[in-house]
């Protein structure tokens, strides 16, 4: 198909109200949704008002306004499936572009403004990887880039049916058939590995972060092949690998420089543009390169950049913290906060007061989930700052 009329093709007023759906969820962090609510027939016809307070109302219409480079007013009286349309109709005249947000190193959001034809062309270039599914099954909200690419764009150059899904590895494992492409994320494939569920599907896809060896054994024991990406907010999908022991191949719309330090991409527009990378690699040739972990302090949480620093200013204002220390929990694979608190002991109430405070100022990737306590922060003999 002529990049020409790619974005024209490939996003519809459906498109729109399923990235509404995504929004929506994201802003109410709700992780369990209901069956009715996957439906975008009785998702669509619903009445705005019903289902979001006035500041959730504004909140979506900025968070689409941002995505989109549009602007509108939201009417809680709309249905989402109205609201979709005006969303489509606009983005129509604009400049046919799609941001999306990541966390700074200070915590502050940074827009990342992709062309829709490069996100277009991105994904076409991966259909030859893949295999021959009858269907999509799609475990990552679609706002986001990893989602947007291979949950909404990639299934409609395949001309597949996607499937949304809750991310619950028992779920996933239930509901996925051997002829389905499953698009999700290294926490989610390492979790269903320790479930005695036969899970089933003729590839994987996996992004956000490098696969390890526990998940990565999980899909070779099943002969599930598997399609592993690497970028950015800023780059995009930036390299692929098909084994997780193997270096990611750079795309071939990509050049790295001769320190190493960037990328220069060939547009869709025919333009180039070079971008500062953001992580630490091993380059094996000019074209194959092993990831080794991010050059500012960014955490990724569900595949989201986070960063710890924000979060300990945020708790020690809390009144009752001294001072504290937040870090990953590999086993849950979400962020957990050690409290020195500035007089008393710790109680049930305090750490629901906790779980309050962080809910109040911080997102739900953001939130540590678990609080432990203690006189002082944890330290080795040589007196550095260690984990517990």
């Amino acid at each position: 198909m002529d990049n020409s009329t790619l974005s024209q093709e490939f996003l519809s007023s459906d498109d729109f109200l399923r990235i509404i759906q995504s929004l929506v969820c994201d802003i109410r962090q709700q992780f369990f949704i209901s069956t009715q609510e996957f439906d975008l027939d009785y998702f669509g016809q619903t009445v705005i008002a019903s289902k979001l307070t006035d500041q959730e109302c504004l909140r979506l219409a900025s968070n689409l306004s941002q995505m989109f480079g549009i602007n509108f007013n939201l009417i809680s009286a709309d249905t989402f499936s109205s609201l979709a349309k005006k969303a489509y109709n606009l983005w129509q005249k604009s400049k046919k572009t799609v941001t999306f947000a990541t966390s700074g190193s200070t915590g502050t959001p940074k827009l990342c403004c992709h062309a829709a034809l490069d996100l277009f062309e991105e994904a076409q270039s991966i259909t030859p990887l893949i295999y021959k599914p009858k269907r999509v099954l799609v475990t990552v909200p679609i706002h986001h880039l990893y989602g947007f690419t291979f949950g909404l764009i990639l299934p409609k150059l395949l001309s597949l049916p996607t499937k949304p899904i809750i991310a619950l590895p028992s779920i996933i494992c239930d509901q996925a058939q051997s002829t389905d492409l499953v698009v999700t994320m290294p926490l989610l494939l390492k979790k269903m590995s320790l479930l005695e569920s036969d899970f089933k599907a003729c590839q994987v896809i996996s992004a956000t972060m490098p696969l390890d060896a526990e998940a990565a054994k999980f899909l070779q024991s099943r002969q599930i092949p598997l399609l592993e990406i690497f970028g950015s907010s800023e780059t995009s999908v930036l390299g692929t690998r098909t084994a997780h022991t193997e270096p990611f191949t750079l795309r071939p719309y990509f050049e790295i420089d001769s320190e190493k330090s960037a990328v220069t991409r060939k547009l869709a527009c025919g333009k180039t543009h070079t971008y500062p990378l953001q992580d630490k690699f091993f380059w094996s040739t000019n074209r194959t390169f092993f990831p080794k972990g991010r050059l500012d302090t960014a955490i990724q949480i569900g595949g989201v950049n986070v960063y710890p620093e924000k979060i300990v200013a945020y708790l020690c204002n809390h009144p009752k913290v001294k001072t504290c220390s937040v870090r990953l929990d590999q086993n849950l694979g979400r962020l957990k906060a050690f409290i020195v608190l500035k007089d008393g002991l710790p109680t049930k109430d305090l750490r629901q007061e906790l779980r309050l405070f962080v809910k109040e100022g911080l997102t739900s990737f953001e939130q540590p989930i678990r609080f432990d306590f203690g006189s002082q922060l944890p330290q080795n003999t040589l007196g550095k700052f260690v984990d517990w």
